[in-house]
């Protein structure tokens, strides 16, 4: 985790059909684990359904997260810590949305 927070999050614009771009947030790290905050849009490769696609720009990415989590742990509570830690660590980066699902049991046939 401490990587993904020291690492630089560059914003690659990828042409898509129509001439439309497409944000794509990558974090780029060594070996280390350190940052590597000098690369170009020639040094990075993007597939989309089996096809390459042109990064047309690299840049650090300077606008907030958006972060949506949707958590599926049955009603145990036990990702809750994970989470905190998780959210507390990206504090004032960006905002969240925390969604979880909570299966009831549902008789089908009697």
């Amino acid at each position: 985790m401490g990587r993904l927070l020291a690492a630089v999050i560059v914003a690659c614009l990828v042409p898509h059909a129509q001439d439309r771009f497409r944000t794509v947030y990558v974090t780029a790290v060594d070996s280390r684990g350190a940052p590597v905050t000098d690369l170009s849009a020639a040094e990075f490769a993007v597939k989309e359904g089996g096809q390459s696609r042109a990064v047309v720009r690299a840049e650090p990415a300077t606008a907030p997260l958006h972060v949506a989590l949707l958590i599926d742990d049955n009603g145990t509570g036990i990702f809750r810590y994970s989470v905190a830690r998780f959210i507390d660590r990206l504090l004032g980066r960006g905002q969240f949305t925390i969604s979880t699902v909570t299966g009831q049991p549902l008789k089908l046939v009697d």
